[in-house]
C-alpha cells in the first residue's frame, strides 16, 4: 500500500493510467519487503534500485495480445 500511495502522492495524478502505474510501484516495494524479510528489505536499497526492479516487473507483466481483440 505504501509504494502504491506513494507514487500517487508523488506523481500527483489519479488518471487509471497513473493508478496502473501505481500498482507496479506498490507491488515493486512488497517485493523488496518480502525479499527483506519484513521493512528491514528497505533499508539498503537505493532509488535506482527500485528503477530496476519497476523495469524487470513492467517486462515481465506486459503480455501483448497474440491475435487482435475486438
Amino acid at each position: 500500500a505504501g509504494g502504491f500511495m506513494g507514487y500517487l502522492a508523488r506523481s500527483g495524478q489519479t488518471s487509471p493510467d497513473a493508478m496502473r502505474r501505481a500498482m507496479v510501484y506498490g507491488a515493486t516495494m512488497g517485493s523488496f519487503a518480502v525479499a527483506g524479510f519484513g521493512v528491514r528489505g528497505f533499508e539498503s536499497i537505493t532509488p535506482e534500485d527500485v528503477l530496476a526492479r519497476v523495469r524487470l516487473f513492467a517486462d515481465l507483466t506486459h503480455v501483448p495480445l497474440a491475435e487482435q481483440v475486438e
